[in-house]
């Protein structure tokens, strides 16, 4: 139920202002999914368009390769498709170029820094508008995912500034956001660069109902820990490509549904049954052949 920021009126609900922007795009998202394929494709079309025809003055990289094409909305995918491949060297080295102007309406801009798993990590520019469509659709996610917010969400990742042997950055809600227009239980994050001991010692210790890091993370916890002894409900995968190696080991011993989930790089559960876990243990031996 959406939360009001008036005591006084409760329904309908007041949306806390500092959050209406985001609120307003998560509700257009919640909506799209009972459009028809051909407008949804249409209204896709059109912020193509808008992203294409500013890139095409706004950017020194772009400019060039856009220059001659058809930029409006009935033609935006056409033009998509003509723009070369761009490369993750290509963005490091050319970032300045590549890097839009930004209008007011968007706000100032922050860097951000992927997380660098290829061992590639790239910075891209975000704006307070950008940063507010990203914002809806991580709610757009949890509302999908059916995530209840009064549990405790977990994270393992990197950008934190947490040694090995940091404890747990504990939080009193998921992100303020959620908070301010649903409510949200606690959470905590520790660092990537934790022992994968460490990392369960964590999950023992704090509790989590959710947990969300990189697949590869999540493969070392699942091998180290196939039984799940923190009670864990669902896990996230982010940030990665799942590797199809695990998802075709479990296959072959019979875990569909964590096997599909896997491979669709999903929400997939580490609750096992007995008869599971036996199967699991059989993945991981296939998987050292």
């Amino acid at each position: 139920m959406l939360k009001s920021a008036s005591t006084e009126l409760r329904w309908p609900a007041v949306v806390d202002p500092r959050y209406a922007q985001i609120f307003a795009a998560f509700v257009q998202l919640e909506a799209s999914q009972w459009l028809p394929a051909d407008r949804l494709r249409q209204l896709q079309a059109v912020q193509l368009a808008a992203r294409l025809q500013h890139a095409a003055h706004a950017s020194r990289w772009f400019a060039p390769r856009l220059a001659g094409l058809d930029l409006q909305p009935e033609r935006a995918f056409d033009a998509l498709a003509a723009l070369p491949v761009l490369t993750r060297a290509e963005l490091q080295d050319q970032a300045a170029g590549l890097f839009c102007e930004v209008g007011e309406a968007h706000g100032p801009t922050v860097s951000l820094t992927t997380s660098g798993s290829t061992g590639e990590p790239v910075k891209v520019l975000c704006s307070l508008a950008a940063q507010a469509l990203r914002q809806a659709f991580v709610l757009r996610n949890f509302a999908w995912q059916q995530l209840d917010a009064r549990k405790t969400y977990a994270s393992i990742r990197s950008g934190l500034k947490l040694g090995p042997e940091s404890p747990p950055q504990r939080a009193a809600n998921w992100n303020a956001a959620l908070a301010a227009l649903f409510g949200s239980g606690p959470s905590w994050s520790l660092g990537i660069n934790a022992p994968l001991e460490r990392q369960l010692a964590a999950l023992a210790g704090e509790g989590a109902h959710y947990l969300a890091s990189y697949p590869s993370n999540l493969r070392g916890l699942l091998e180290l820990s196939p039984d799940n002894p923190c009670g864990l409900e669902v896990v996230i995968s982010a940030g990665e490509a799942m590797d199809p190696a695990l998802a075709e080991a479990l296959v072959q011993v019979g875990l569909d549904a964590l096997s599909w989930r896997l491979d669709e790089s999903r929400n997939w559960s580490m609750t096992l049954s007995g008869g599971e876990q036996q199967r699991l243990a059989i993945a991981r031996a296939l998987l050292q052949q």
